[in-house]
This record gives structure tokens, sequence and C-alpha cells, in this order.
């Protein structure tokens, strides 16, 4: 979410961003980025964004390192956070709408600079070559152009972040006007709608979903660590809802339980999500478990073994110093029998 403020007024860029992998937040990140050369932010709006980081934010929260683009256009009170408990990301989610309704209250305040004089053109010049700062940094960013082609092709994801997202095309007519807008309304203009049949819309959402499911029970059943209990939910809900045979197999395993212990419907996927991963972390527990026996008797085997192997061998030692000292010694001399008289 990006908030562009108009050409022509004094006010910092509002950039929020969220990072989801593997059904958590891998990032979270928000700033008033500044409009200036230095990146230096108007006190009072420093002031404001210190207060409301120091009133919501955890002290525990894990601070990410600031990327190489981000640093040439965020402010020095930029947070960048990897939120690892929910009180982190609560926190982070409060001070993100506490400081959007600062920034609009503050936006509410101003009135456009007017080319007047020397000065007030300087200004005007430097906020246009900050907004242009600002979007050149952000195409550098060549992850989000990754997480739009898995939706999308490379020709439209380009097209896309550079005449929509961060384009800067300023008018010498309106100076603060972009042409984003006029750009999205032309394309409406020039395209039919293609979601026009509410039917051919669901049908075409099902068979996307139907796909999704499908890979996620797939990955999860090879073993994909990264196929959590927020995916595995989805794909086993999907089932559940679009194929009859599937919910009533599932109805019918459940008949022998207590219906106040059983979800709704609405809530079936995730229930039956959890029942799979104990299944199937169970069997590997298990399965962990019989070949630590095994390598435990097969250890236990070995040592049985090199013991009898320890003694047979000192009995041979034993015999074998025996006989050494029998053949030392010589045979021993009978004694002479008595004569018969």
């Amino acid at each position: 979410m990006v908030f562009y403020p108009r050409y022509d007024f004094d006010i910092p860029i509002l950039a929020f961003d969220l990072v989801a992998a593997g059904g958590a937040i891998s990032l979270a990140i928000i700033d008033a980025c500044p409009v200036t050369d230095r990146l230096t932010l108007p006190s009072h709006y420093a002031e404001t964004m210190l207060e409301l980081q120091q009133h919501f934010l955890p002290e525990s929260c894990h601070e990410r390192r600031i990327p190489e683009w981000g640093s040439k256009i965020f402010s020095p009170l930029c947070v960048c956070i990897r939120p690892d408990e929910p009180e982190e990301l609560g926190g982070f989610m409060k001070y993100a709408v506490a400081l959007t309704r600062a920034h609009l209250m503050y936006s509410n305040l101003l009135d456009p600079l007017e080319p007047m004089d020397k000065p007030s053109l300087r200004r005007i010049s430097e906020l246009l070559s900050c907004h242009q700062r600002f979007c050149e940094q952000q195409l550098a960013n060549t992850k989000t152009a990754r997480v739009l082609e898995t939706a999308f092709n490379g020709d439209f994801t380009e097209q896309y972040m550079k005449q929509l997202m961060f384009d800067y095309t300023p008018r010498e007519d309106v100076p603060w006007f972009d042409g984003s807008l006029a750009k999205l309304y032309d394309y409406f203009e020039e395209t039919p709608e293609v979601w026009a049949n509410a039917e051919e819309f669901m049908k075409t959402r099902l068979k996307l979903d139907e796909q999704k499911a499908s890979e996620y029970l797939r990955r999860f059943l090879s073993g994909d660590q990264s196929i959590k209990l927020p995916r595995l939910s989805f794909a086993l809900q999907h089932m559940y809802d679009s194929d009859p045979d599937f919910q009533c197999a599932v109805d019918r395993s459940l008949e022998d339980k207590d219906p106040a212990s059983l979800p709704v419907e609405d809530e079936m996927g995730e229930y039956l999500a959890q029942q799979l991963m104990d299944l199937v972390h169970g069997q590997h527990k298990e399965a962990a478990m019989s070949a630590n026996a095994a390598s435990q008797q097969a250890g236990s085997a070995a040592q049985q073994q090199s013991s009898n192997k320890a003694t047979e061998g000192a009995e041979q030692d034993a015999a074998a110093q025996q006989q050494e000292k029998q053949d030392i010694g010589g045979p021993q001399q009978q004694p002479d029998e008595p004569s018969s008289s």
C-alpha cells in the first residue's frame, strides 16, 4: 500500500508492505518516506512517528536489515521487522493504522505549494525529484516483480509496475497528476470487463482453487515442509465444499463422533487438516521410534558379538600360553617300575 501525495504537496510518501510465505509473515515494513534530498522528515511528523512507535510496538520486535534499495528512500524511523509472535504482529498493525490516521489528518491541514518565487520553485523541483527517486528504487526491488510474475506473465508484470504501481510521468499542465488513473480508466474503456458474467467468474475461480488445492495436498503428502496448516486447511475445505463424494465420505467417518465436538461446515477444512497432520506426523514419529529401537538392537547385538569374540580370543590365548609352557619344560619322565623277584 502506497499513499502518493500530489506532486505539489509537501508531505511524505506513506508506504506499507507485508510479505507472507508458508502461512507466516516474513516481513512487515512501514515508513513515511521523506520527500527531501537528505531523507529528513518534518520535525513534528517525526515526533508523531516516534511517539506512536513507543506506544504500540513491543520491545521484542525482531528488526530486519533495510535492503540497499530501501536505504535510499526510507527515513531513519522506518519500521522493518519479522514478527515472530502474535503480539509483535498485532503491535505492528496497530502502529500502521495509527500512523495512517495521523498521516491523513496531517494531509488535510496542508495546501499545495504555489510556484510564486524561487524557494517555492526549488521545493517543488525537489518534491518531483524525490517522487522519481521513490519510484526508481521501488522498481529496483526485484522481489516485487517475482511475486507478481507468479500470477501474471513477465511482460504484464513489467508494464503494471512501470506504468501503474511506480510510474513517474508528471504532466506539465497538472503538476500533481501522474496519469495513473487516466491509464486505468482508458484500459477499462478499451478492454471489456472480463468478469461481467458472474457464473463465468465463479467457474474460473473454482477451477483455480481446485488447481491450488490439489497442488497443496500433493506437496504435503510428498513431505514438503512449507505446506503448513493454513494451506492444508484451504485444500481440504475446498474438497469438502466442491466434491459431494468426499463430503459424504467425511460425514460418514464422523458419524460416531459427538456432534458437539465437530466443527461447522465452514471450518471442516481446518479440522480435517489438523487430523491429517497429526496422523502423518504420528506416523513419522512412530517410524523414527522404530528406527531408533532397531538401531539400539543392532548396537546391542554388535556389542554382544564383540564381547563373545573377546572372550573366545582370551580363552585361545590362555590355551596357547599353557601349551607354550609345556613345550619349554619337555616331556615328564615316568618313575622306574619295581622288578619282580
